[in-house]
């Protein structure tokens, strides 16, 4: 019991006075030339409005092998190239979730691509290669600043519009770019998105973070101690259910700084903003953290001449794009057909078996809202599962929080 609760205390000492102790030793320094596709910074005088003469000129075929490219104002980011750019047919930039890479799509870039789309797969600052790159000197992981991040890789194309999907993370960063720049969206397929905090977590994060300002640091802001709480809900749990989180020395600090800067970015009604026809939804019905009831309050507050589609895929979790990467080419494919038969608003299912794609009527509506609530009834009850087990582990670090005020106080 005394060796845990002094554990304990280190782990609280480190996140406390340095994240960088915890984020482990830079891989670079950021000051060293990394390869990229220009021999001067982007700018945007450099704009070329024919993609293809852009491309060209960067050397389209490293690109295609991947490469790192420089955007102007420090911002350096590793991307990858499928297909051609093609007169007849939008730009899709693929964004990664929070602790993915570009190498995370299970073939639905490729799949993409095959259908003579041009395929962009950047890894964002604080994602996969770019990340390599920068170790912790990273930059502005901000909401704002991501989604500038991808407006600049638009502008290096050339593009005027581009076709945004993103899962999770990325999903809620192109939503966030619709919003903004949607004068530069021709669609937005949002996999899972994030639009707000977990409850469930977040509640527990809140009361820690609470107990945390009464108790061990009275001196601190809100802010502050939510970034402490959070790290350590990250360090001691994500290891336990998304172990590829080690791959990388420095990514369990940037999924806390990636996360903790879009906790207060309000994507719900940034992406009100986006343009007629553009906005296409899709979760998984077996998601235990982006609920039905959240992606469909967020559907419902978008206009109707916004909202393009919604998508349940069924008996598919979070990762829809990794579980079933056909069912959701169908989807991104079925959408931008010229001759889509996919309605403006309707509501859809698709079978991940047969991947076959089937408009919802009302009474199945409510049947798929009903099977919903109950998954998330489920949720709060079991012991058991991924939530379950961060629920214990916050618990214990609860606890040991409260031994170790009692401690000092006596």
């Amino acid at each position: 019991m005394l060796r845990n609760l002094l554990l304990l205390f280190v782990l609280l000492a480190v996140c406390t006075t340095s994240h960088s102790l915890l984020a482990g030793p830079k891989l670079t320094t950021g000051k060293k030339a990394a390869p990229t596709l220009a021999s001067q910074s982007f700018q945007e005088s450099d704009l070329n409005p024919n993609t293809k003469e852009v491309l060209k000129s960067y050397d389209a075929d490293k690109l295609r092998r991947g490469s790192y490219i420089d955007l102007g104002n420090g911002v350096v980011i590793f991307v990858r190239m499928l297909g051609t750019p093609a007169p007849d047919k939008p730009i899709i930039v693929m964004l990664p979730g929070l602790d993915d890479n570009l190498g995370d799509w299970s073939g639905l870039d490729k799949m993409l691509a095959d259908q003579d789309y041009c395929v962009l797969t950047p890894d964002l600052p604080g994602q996969g290669y770019s990340l390599l790159r920068t170790g912790t000197n990273w930059g502005d992981l901000s909401f704002k600043a991501q989604v500038e991040v991808v407006d600049r890789l638009r502008k290096f194309v050339g593009s005027e519009k581009i076709v945004l999907a993103g899962l999770s993370y990325g999903g809620g960063i192109a939503l966030g770019y619709a919003g903004i720049h949607p004068e530069n969206v021709n669609k937005v397929f949002a996999f899972d998105p994030f639009i707000a905090p977990i409850e469930p977590q977040e509640d527990q994060i809140l009361a820690m973070v609470s107990y945390y300002r009464t108790y061990v640091n009275p001196f601190i802001s809100e802010e502050e101690a939510y970034e402490i709480i959070f790290r350590m809900v990250v360090y001691t749990t994500y290891p336990l259910t998304e172990p590829k989180i080690l791959a990388h020395v420095n990514e369990p600090e940037a999924v806390v700084q990636l996360s903790v800067k879009l906790r207060g970015a309000n994507i719900s009604e940034v992406m009100k903003n986006a343009p007629a026809g553009s906005v296409v939804m899709i979760r998984g019905s077996e998601d235990k953290f982006v609920t039905q009831e959240v992606v469909v309050k967020a559907w419902k507050g978008l206009a109707a001449n916004v909202r393009r589609a919604l998508f349940t895929i069924l008996g598919v979790g979070h990762r829809t794009t990794t579980d079933d990467p056909k069912s959701s080419f169908n989807i991104i494919h079925g959408v931008l057909d010229p001759n889509s038969s996919i309605e403006m608003g309707g509501e859809y299912v698709v079978d991940s078996t047969t991947h076959t794609i089937t408009k919802v009527n009302r009474i199945e509506k409510r049947s798929l809202v009903d099977s919903d609530s109950k998954i998330l009834t489920d949720k709060k009850q079991s012991s058991s599962g991924l939530a379950a087990r961060q629920k214990a582990i916050t618990a214990k670090l609860w606890n040991g929080l409260h031994v170790l005020s009692c401690k000092a106080l006596f």
